[in-house]
This record gives structure tokens, C-alpha cells and sequence, in this order.
């Protein structure tokens, strides 16, 4: 006859297959959770590059020609001046600004000042970056470099390596301001 209860066999089986579906239960939702945090900061860095790219755009829409400190541009490196909007006191006001963006340490670096108001300058981190490569075009070839102190180049291609992904942008200047227009 035997006794009511379970045997340490039959407890043993049962504890096995339990910590076998643990396990198991465990693993998925880790991978899903690995998962959705890798989708939500691939998400998170398209999100930072589209609006990267859509102030570049538009701060270079807005170029102005200044024959002073011309537009310069290197392979890491573009300096240029544009009007920006600024609100104050209610009011929608254009100012200059000299704006410049660069990589140091890894970090995309943006340093913006407003023309006569040099000593009130901004300097930001924007993003956390590998590389950064800003190509000039002006008909004939693309440049790594643009010096020329009279002619703009037409389109600025910019490419970014942030973590993992590669990020490219192609802006076309349209035809440009003096700074006399403004004076």
C-alpha cells in the first residue's frame, strides 16, 4: 500500500521540468527585452539625425555671404554664417549668426554666435559620434576642403558614422545673401 504523497523521484522530475520552463520563460523574454531596448536606441539615433539634419539644412538655406570670414569648410570642420529667427519681446527679429560645426573627442560640436556679439557665444554637444565628413561640391568635383574665399560651393554632402549606422545628407545652396543686404 502505498502512502499519500510524492516520492523524491517524482519531486525531483517535477522540480527539473520546472526550472527547464524557468529557464526557458526567462531567456525569451531577456532577448526580448535586449531587443526592444537595441530598436528604441536604433530609433533613438535616427530621431537625433533627422533633426540634425534638418537644422543643418536649414541653417545653410539661410547662408549669407559675409567677404570678411567667408565660408570655409574642411573634411571635419564647416564654418559659415546665417540668419536665423529669433523671437524677443514678441517679436520675430533676423540676426546673423556665425556658426560653426566640428568633432572633438567623438562629440559633434555646433559653436554659434550672433555677428557684433562675439563674447555671448554658444557652444554645444549634439551627438555622440564616430565621424563626421562634409564633402563640397561646386560643378566640377567633390572636395574635401573648400577655401575658396569667392565662390560658394553649390551642394554640401554631409556623412555620418554614429555607433553602428551611416547617416548622408545632401543640401544645395540656393542662391545666397550678402551680408550687405542686411546692413
Amino acid at each position: 500500500m502505498r502512502d499519500k504523497g510524492f516520492t523524491l523521484v517524482e519531486l525531483l522530475i517535477g522540480l527539473t521540468i520546472f526550472c527547464i520552463l524557468a529557464v526557458t520563460i526567462f531567456g525569451a523574454f531577456r532577448s526580448g527585452i535586449l531587443s526592444w531596448d537595441k530598436i528604441e536606441s536604433r530609433l533613438n539615433e535616427e530621431q537625433n539625425m533627422v533633426t540634425l539634419f534638418s537644422i543643418l539644412e536649414r541653417e545653410i538655406h539661410n547662408l549669407v555671404e559675409y567677404k570678411e570670414k567667408p565660408f570655409f569648410g574642411t573634411k571635419d570642420h564647416i564654418n559659415f554664417y546665417t540668419i536665423k529667427n529669433i523671437e524677443e519681446d514678441g517679436v520675430c527679429l533676423n540676426y546673423i549668426y556665425n556658426i560653426s560645426y566640428s568633432i572633438q573627442n567623438s562629440d559633434l560640436i555646433k559653436t554659434e554666435a550672433r555677428l557684433g556679439n562675439f563674447h555671448k557665444e554658444k557652444y554645444m554637444k549634439l551627438l555622440r559620434i564616430k565621424q563626421v565628413n562634409f564633402k563640397y561640391f561646386s560643378g566640377g568635383e567633390w572636395n574635401n576642403e573648400w577655401r575658396d574665399k569667392e565662390v560658394l560651393p553649390k551642394i554640401i554632402k554631409i556623412e555620418i558614422e554614429a555607433s553602428k549606422n551611416h547617416y548622408q545628407k545632401t543640401i544645395f545652396i540656393p542662391i545666397t545673401h550678402s551680408i550687405d543686404d542686411y546692413a
